[in-house]
């Protein structure tokens, strides 16, 4: 089974300090069962975050987990 998690922190609340929101399209953290996809297709996720601050924001996109790989965008 395939995963693709999403994180975001920033310098100010961390790991911990920023909360998941969820509204409409924003349906949560983890989209599951993503393997067997075919070659070619793809899919979106939608993620969104609260925090305080946008300052060292980073939000990270593990794809199949601990064993995967991550992917880190950073403003």
């Amino acid at each position: 089974m395939g995963w693709i998690f999403g994180q975001a922190t920033n310098v100010e609340q961390g790991d911990t300090g920023t909360k998941s929101v969820s509204n409409g399209d924003i349906e949560g953290l983890a989209v599951s069962d993503i393997e067997g996809m075919p070659v070619g297709e793809s899919m979106s996720v939608m993620d969104g975050w609260t925090m305080a601050t946008l300052e060292g924001v980073e939000y990270r996109v593990r794809i199949d987990g601990l064993s995967g790989y991550s992917i880190t965008f950073t403003r």
